[in-house]
């Protein structure tokens, strides 16, 4: 959930204050856009993860979810192909 509040921060202030120009960050300037690149990825392997563990019984490993996780990137038709496996579960 904190993960999901900072990428929407960011991203939003990035809406608001960014001036369409390309921006380098390096140093520790930097470290903030890693943690928002590990957060983005973060929400998007939780709910991918937390159905691979129901689905298998035991807490599944990033071998075992990172097809789902790949699919949820790809937001449309990745939901399309997740949803049935959901549906199962109920």
């Amino acid at each position: 959930m904190i993960n999901g509040a900072i990428v929407l921060l960011i991203v939003g202030v990035a809406l608001i204050f960014g001036d369409g120009q390309k921006k380098e960050f390096s140093g520790f300037a930097a470290l903030p856009i890693y943690y928002f690149i590990y957060a983005y990825f973060y929400i998007h392997a939780f709910p991918v993860k937390a159905l691979k563990t129901i689905e298998l019984g035991r807490e599944a490993k990033l071998g075992k979810y990172a097809g789902g996780m790949a699919l949820m990137l790809v937001w449309p038709l990745g939901i399309w192909f997740l949803q049935p496996r959901v549906n199962k579960i109920k």
